[in-house]
């Protein structure tokens, strides 16, 4: 059998290094100064409806595709060279293989020529005991050869979330280890280890051990820049603080680990969200989610000291799930955004200097985790965009990189079909749906239907990744013990089951009712989180969205006049 994984672990370093000052895209009342209009071509890959794990990779004899294919147990490979994809070829085919939406095979083209991909196989009696194994290629991807085991601590424990990148005479791969968490208390690291190849074949180092105490479930990326190779990844701090940090690494030496930027995010779990590094000869870019103040995808450039300050790319809440490569002139940076009742694929130019154009939309597809994460590459003239959409079919497109809009936007927001809160008295949109613990769906409309004066109907939208929906929970639930006749209801727009969104409120102190989004939050305008709303028989009485709501004002809203 194959094993699909849902990933969504609640993991839970030093101290962050000192903040730098908050960046903020520049503004101008200029018009912003768009490049010829940006026109999407799309080259899919020949890849079946519902695989998963699409991954891009730039080489001297063009793009490099991987993917799982979960009904036949396989990891396969094709190169777009010219106009065409090559015949896919398979890479392993194992009924061990791990196909996880999160945690999928990667390639890279070594500095001896060869292509390397990895992938993970199931070694233990959890689900979650994976090993990392890698193969290896010296004929364009036409077969591929094992190479083994990248680690050799025999636990059975996680191992994955790969990223590559070239040395001299190979590959340096890096992961997330959690050979620490055999015992009790322990903690995941981040491990490498460089891979050499000639002629004859290959040989794995052995691994060593880069930061002892990072965050268990989200991607590494890895690049080669002017001074060695760089590896970013999620970090774990004291006080579950989860932001980024970077190793860098000079003749097969590491660097201690630094810290990339402040952001302050304390999660008791991991995000599932890592972070994306391109790099050429003089420049490095870091594209990263974080759920700080409320949440919000950001960029940063390398300079001679560390990292800039960073830029917002999208402030408005989005799922994130970044890449990012570098073209003529500065970054562009993809990511999963949400627009009115979809999720949505964009992309980004963000100058050297920082500022930041107005996005584009490449195409749409859902926010849940079945939508995977958007791939981005950078290669010839040409930016190429990969995503799962919405009918789980894997695609891939691509534009001339220099027709992205440039110039500056005054604001980070979404590109298009951004809408504003739904205002008090307006009708509650068709089709609003929740999800119950038994998975069950529920009209909205239903509940608001129910609501009276004397019990009108309370609800409040919170993720376990928005700081904010804490204080909310705690003020939803002191508001549900003062008036036990009202239906006060949390609801999570997590992907994962019910008993982990139950968790989330109750550990942030909420007793009440607490269901799962089902479609309600897009078409009620959220996020932007926290999101409260509240019927009475009269309809929409109340709505306070991005900011934790006033109890006061709720209640007077909802109280009947005399």
């Amino acid at each position: 059998m194959i094993f699909l994984l849902a990933v969504g672990c609640e993991c839970g370093s030093r101290e962050p290094e000192a903040p730098a000052e908050e960046g903020t895209a520049p503004t101008t009342n200029a018009d912003p100064q768009r490049a010829r209009a940006v026109t999407w071509e799309s080259i899919d890959p020949p890849a079946p409806s519902g695989s998963l794990g699409l991954n891009l990779r730039e080489s001297s004899d063009g793009l490099l595709a991987t993917w799982v294919e979960p009904d036949t147990h396989r990891v396969r490979f094709s190169r777009f060279a010219g106009d065409a994809w090559t015949s896919p070829t398979t890479v392993t085919e194992d009924e061990k293989l791990i196909a996880n939406w999160a945690d999928f095979p990667r390639s890279a083209e070594g500095g001896d020529g060869a292509i390397y991909v990895n992938a993970m196989l199931q070694a233990g009696r959890s689900a979650y005991a994976y090993e990392v194994r890698l193969w290896r290629s010296t004929d364009a991807g036409e077969t591929f050869l094992p190479l083994g085991l990248l680690h050799h601590d025999g636990t059975e424990t996680e191992h994955g979330f790969v990223s590559m990148a070239p040395t001299d005479d190979g590959i340096r791969v890096f992961w997330l280890d959690g050979r620490g968490n055999a015992e009790e208390g322990g903690t995941t690291s981040v491990y490498s280890a460089a891979v050499h190849g000639d002629a004859d074949g290959a040989r794995i180092d052995p691994e060593a051990s880069l930061d002892s105490k990072v965050c268990d479930c989200c991607q590494t990326d890895a690049a080669k820049t002017a001074s060695g190779l760089t590896v970013a990844y999620r970090d774990r701090a004291d006080g579950e603080i989860r932001d980024i940090s970077v190793v860098r690494m000079t003749d097969g030496v590491a660097a201690q680990p630094s810290s990339v930027h402040r952001d302050d995010w304390e999660m008791a779990g991991c995000p599932v969200n890592g972070p994306a590094l391109a790099a050429d000869a003089s420049r490095t870019a870091l594209a990263w989610f974080t759920g700080a103040e409320g949440g919000s995808v950001k960029l940063a450039f390398h300079e001679s000291e560390g990292f800039a300050a960073p830029v917002l790319i999208d402030a408005e809440q989005p799922p994130g799930r970044v890449d990012v490569a570098l073209v003529d002139g500065g970054a562009a940076v993809s990511w999963l955004a949400r627009a009115s009742d979809h999720g949505e694929v964009r992309v980004r130019f963000v100058s050297n200097a920082g500022e930041i154009a107005p996005a584009t939309s490449v195409g749409e597809t859902g926010v849940d985790s079945a939508a995977g994460f958007p791939v981005m590459v950078a290669l010839d003239e040409y930016l190429y965009v990969g995503y799962r959409d919405a009918d789980a079919r894997l695609r891939v497109k691509r534009a001339l990189a220099a027709n992205l809009p440039r110039g500056v936007t005054s604001t980070a927001n979404a590109p298009s079909d951004d809408l504003g809160p739904l205002e008090a008295g307006a009708a509650l949109p068709a089709g609003a749906e929740v999800i119950a613990a038994d998975d069950s769906r529920l009209p909205l409309s239903e509940l608001v239907d129910g609501a009276t004066a004397d019990g009108p109907l309370v609800v409040a939208f919170f993720a376990r990744w928005c700081q904010p929906c804490r204080e909310e929970m705690h003020a939803l639930e002191a508001l549900r013990v003062a008036h036990p006749d009202w239906t006060v209801l949390a609801v999570s727009i997590d992907e994962g089951p019910s008993e982990r969104a139950e968790g989330v409120a109750r550990s942030w102190g909420f007793g009440g009712r607490v269901l799962r989004d089902g479609g309600a939050a897009a078409l009620l305008r959220v996020p932007p989180l926290p999101g409260t709303f509240a019927w009475t028989g009269g309809g929409l009485m109340f709505v306070s969205v991005a900011e934790v709501f006033d109890p006061e004002a709720l209640e007077e809203a909802l109280t009947p006049a005399d």
